[in-house]
């Protein structure tokens, strides 16, 4: 029975005295008595909305709105809600309601200056207008909207410096501006990825459904090296009916660097026809030819200029890097290959085909067992089955004096198709090593069988006589 005296004291102290937090407490007491009340729950949603914390007051002030909506004063709480939270159409819905209702609405002024500032588009934006919003953001820094707006015009007139210190004016008034983070993260990425990173990742922490912050933050994940992340967000953000191209552009660069090739294609092609940008449509060409010689190895030779003039353009292109990884090999340059690949997983360390050769390629000339065994271990947990692999890695374990993990691996290779001399002869030497001497014994003399040559046969017939 006191829930209306609380209500109406709850908004003398938020209007009138200034004090919010004793507003609060006797907002909620009001709402408590009340809670089906639509007015206790307008005035406790705007206290929220005073308070800054814009989600809670918007639960409030739609159930307010739909409790009373003839109520103008009411409709303009909820608009200005949507307002603060970015979402423009729903905060242009509701002033225009608001401002269309008759009866007394003090605010109705202030109301039509919302729809002004929303109104506004960057694209055709003159001087004045710039001028406005300019003047606007000195006297409310933490307008949503207005900074939206002002920010789109200096990026559209490519000036960088004075967009970075917008951002920074709106997060110093409101630390969980997300659109503030997000186009401080896009503006910072030439200068700092990893502090756009860093951007980026808080904007998702406070809105993880916005398929812009996860097309955003899968991009920069996508640039500092975390492929799978990056596969995940743009997954995610390229479901949304927007979709632009330059999301489906970095998915299919992630979607590569995880071994989907024919996923990377499709998405690289869909891009394209989505809409990029020129200098995109260039490298998304590339991209397409890039993949075509990974997919076709045996054309590296024939498109070794192609290979070369990507490159050129694009140093850390992955798909171009992968090609010169296959062209070295095809050329028999081993070394060449090997920095190729090396300068791929430098930049995309979980980049699983680069691991595999690269694992292939360690093996076969094994320098530095410790450096090639991180490698190889990636490459045989994205290719499992993989006979190459395995047998990669068990070449690193064997050499890395690990007998026990190598034995496992040879035997499973000795009973393939292609298992040669020299896996019998690796198998022997780690069960000696095990002292399973019976076993010894079959491999190495199976191994002699097959032609096994040069010191590791002279060494097999030493063993073998150690142990008769």
């Amino acid at each position: 029975q006191y829930s209306p005296a609380l209500n109406n004291l709850a908004c003398i102290y938020c209007d009138q005295l200034g004090d919010l937090d004793k507003a609060y407490t006797l907002a909620q007491r009001a709402r408590q008595l009340a809670p089906n009340d639509p007015a206790s729950a307008d005035t406790l949603g705007w206290i929220l909305f005073k308070r800054g914390d814009y989600t809670s007051a918007l639960n409030l002030l739609v159930q307010s709105a739909g409790g009373l909506p003839n109520n103008p004063e009411v409709q303009f709480h909820l608009g200005l809600a949507y307002y603060m939270l970015g979402n423009d159409d729903s905060a242009r819905q509701q002033l225009l309601n608001a401002s269309s209702l008759n009866g007394p609405f003090p605010e109705r002024a202030e109301c039509q200056k919302y729809l002004d500032i929303i109104n506004v588009d960057p694209a055709s934006a003159d001087s004045a207008t710039r001028t406005k919003l300019e003047q606007r953001i000195s006297e409310q820094p933490g307008d949503t909207i207005a900074f939206a707006r002002l920010a789109a015009i200096y990026q559209r007139n490519n000036d960088t410096p004075k967009a970075m210190a917008l951002c920074q004016t709106a997060l110093k008034a409101n630390p969980k501006n997300v659109q503030a983070m997000i186009i401080l993260a896009q503006l910072s990425e030439s200068q700092d990825p990893q502090r756009a990173f860093d951007l980026a990742k808080s904007a998702y922490q406070l809105a993880p459904n916005d398929p812009n912050v996860c097309a955003t933050l899968g991009h920069l994940a996508y640039v500092t090296g975390s492929d799978q992340w990056a596969f995940t967000l743009l997954n995610e953000a390229s479901q949304d009916q927007s979709t632009n191209g330059e999301t489906l552009f970095d998915l299919a660069n992630a979607a590569f660097c995880l071994g989907k090739v024919s996923d990377a294609q499709s998405d690289m092609q869909n891009a394209v026809q989505t809409g990029l940008n020129p200098t995109q449509v260039a490298q998304a060409r590339n991209f397409l030819d890039m993949i075509t010689i990974c997919e076709n190895p045996g054309q590296a030779v024939a498109n070794q200029s192609r290979i070369q003039s990507v490159l050129a353009t694009q140093p850390d292109d992955a798909a171009a890097l992968f090609a010169e990884g296959l062209l070295d090999t095809q050329n028999n340059d081993a070394v060449g290959a090997e920095r190729a690949y090396e300068d791929l997983t430098s930049k995309h360390p979980n980049c699983v085909m680069a691991c595999k050769n690269l694992a292939i390629l360690y093996a076969q000339n094994l320098a530095d067992p410790a450096k090639a065994y991180p490698i190889a271990m990636k490459a045989r947990e994205a290719f499992p089955d993989d006979p190459q692999v395995a047998r990669s890695l068990a070449m690193i374990l064997f050499q890395q004096g690990d007998y026990n993990r190598a034995a496992d691996l040879f035997t499973t290779i000795s009973n393939t198709p292609n298992a040669d001399a020299r896996v019998f002869y690796c198998l022997g030497i780690c069960e000696y090593h095990l002292k399973n001497y019976m076993e010894t014994k079959t491999s190495l003399e199976h191994a002699l069988t097959l032609d096994l040559s040069g010191p590791e046969a002279a060494d097999a017939r030493q063993t073998l006589s150690e142990i008769h």
